[in-house]
């Protein structure tokens, strides 16, 4: 039987274009790795080579970024203003940078103008405050428009669940949540699940919120029990073993009866819920207490900090504007309904002033402008930039895809040649000769770099050099894997 024989051969070769004197040529050093393998019916052999050829490119192409910023004006016209100086510039760097360039504009920015003069001869001060002020969800929205009406801000605020006080006993039960309390993770803590006894009627579905901010279970039966958790637990909810703050766990209670509950992480937590058939509402608990008048119900607290801060005057003079407009607050929030223990005077900051009044009536404006041309027309743009008063905040090289695009096909050519050479250079010692190419892969072997990574880009590789001396260069390469057929 004949036989086909299959041989890998990898060979390298390099070729290096300096671009500057400060250039580092890349050294490539080839390697032979062969390999036969029979298998066939003909007496061809099959060999695998792989060839790479590299030069490195000048850079042809620069990208200039430059920025442009008009003089102060007031906030009406500086758009105008500025937008007609950026046309102007834009139309003379388009001029000098004939065709081929590429400009657009980039970010745009308008900003208050500071001068840095005080605004008067004497030292002045401004004052600022935040006052807490609680109320209830009901009421938040016509007490912010309220204190918005007479000129003060709310900076922050915040809304907290709360259990209401209990309601009258001889009034019907609707609410079935129990809220587990702020520091019930202390075993000292006054109260833990709010209320601790509930009653609902069969069918009822209880919800249980935790306001602490440590995690809870809520786990039927008691800590001694062998059973405990069977009825229902908290902790077969799959997204998570504990109820985080401010998350929350509910239970249908479908059977009437008394259901103990507590906390697995901290078992001194207990609680009950007694579940009455409709046509009995008198179900008590194992002690004797009604569970009815204990329910309470959720309400929320809305807790808010309304800004007091004046205009910059002598301390003496914001030391008195800040009291007035701090009695003020409290007038108008007693007119509301707010109780005057839920407002609190927090401390008071009374900061230097250092800018005049006009330090907000005239705005600058900054636009920045990327053109990407020729490194011929880089002298030209940079003088019609400086000419117009834009300012060239960098400038960087690099190679423009034609130029790769030419390299690319020079090098594909270069490597496979050189896959051949090397193909002849094993098949001619042993009496043979090529006889066809079977399979040619394209960079399917990356060239190693001394200097970092390696990517692809336009169907060659690239090296990017990190060095400062040679920035202003890059090594491109082209490696092909070819299969040759050879045979007598």
């Amino acid at each position: 039987m004949q036989q086909k024989h299959t041989l890998t051969i990898v060979a390298t070769s390099t070729v290096a274009i300096l671009v500057s004197i400060f250039a580092v040529p890349l050294q490539i050093y080839p390697t032979v790795d062969a390999q036969i393998d029979e298998a066939s019916t003909s007496d061809l052999t099959t060999i695998k080579v792989s060839g790479e050829s590299s030069k490195r490119i000048e850079p042809d192409q620069v990208t200039i970024m430059m920025s442009v910023n008009t003089q102060p004006t007031d906030f009406d016209s500086v758009f105008e203003k500025h937008r007609a100086t950026v046309d102007k510039i834009m139309d003379a760097v388009e001029s000098a940078a004939g065709d081929g360039a590429t400009i657009r504009l980039g970010q745009m920015s308008i900003n208050p103008y500071y001068t840095g003069i005080p605004s008067t001869d004497s030292t002045t001060f401004t004052a600022y405050a935040p006052v807490p002020v609680t109320t209830d969800i009901d009421n938040f929205s016509n007490i912010a428009s309220k204190v918005a009406q007479a000129g003060f801000r709310i900076e922050s605020l915040s809304v907290t669940p709360v259990p209401s006080e209990p309601p009258n006993a001889s009034e019907p039960e609707t609410n079935n949540t129990v809220v587990i309390a702020k520091g019930s993770a202390d075993a000292t803590n006054p109260e833990f699940y709010v209320p601790n006894k509930l009653t609902v009627q069969t069918g009822s579905t209880v919800t249980w919120i935790n306001q602490d901010e440590a995690g809870h279970t809520v786990t039927s039966g008691n800590p001694s029990d062998a059973n405990a958790g069977t009825l229902f637990d908290s902790t077969k909810d799959p997204s998570d073993f504990l109820i985080k703050p401010l998350d929350r766990f509910e239970h249908a209670f479908t059977l009437a009866g008394v259901y103990p509950y507590f906390c697995q992480v901290h078992p001194w937590m207990t609680g009950a819920i007694t579940v009455a058939d409709e046509a009995n509402n008198d179900e008590r608990v194992a002690d004797g207490s009604e569970s009815k008048a204990e329910s309470r119900q959720i309400k929320y607290q809305v807790n808010m900090n309304v800004v007091i801060d004046t205009q910059p005057d002598t301390l003496q003079n914001t030391i008195k504007k800040y009291q007035e407009r701090f009695e003020s607050l409290k007038q108008l929030l007693a007119e509301i309904g707010v109780p005057s223990e839920n407002i609190q005077q927090s401390s008071v900051s009374f900061n230097q002033y250092y800018y005049g009044s006009g330090q907000i009536s005239s705005y600058n404006a900054y636009s920045q402008i990327i053109v990407k041309t020729s490194r011929d027309n880089t002298d030209e743009i940079v003088k019609a930039t400086l000419s117009e008063g834009a300012n060239i905040d960098s400038m960087f090289f690099s190679i423009s895809d034609s130029a790769i695009e030419n390299a690319r096909k020079d090098l594909t050519q270069l490597a496979i040649e050189t896959a051949k050479n090397r193909a002849l250079e094993i098949a001619e010692p042993m009496g043979m000769e090529i006889k066809g190419m079977k399979r040619i892969e394209v960079n399917s072997n990356p060239m190693a770099s001394p200097y970092g990574g390696v990517f692809t880009y336009k169907g060659v590789g690239i090296i990017p050099y990190y060095d400062p001396s040679v920035q202003a260069g890059g090594e491109i390469f082209v490696s092909v894997s070819v299969e040759f057929e050879i045979g007598k």
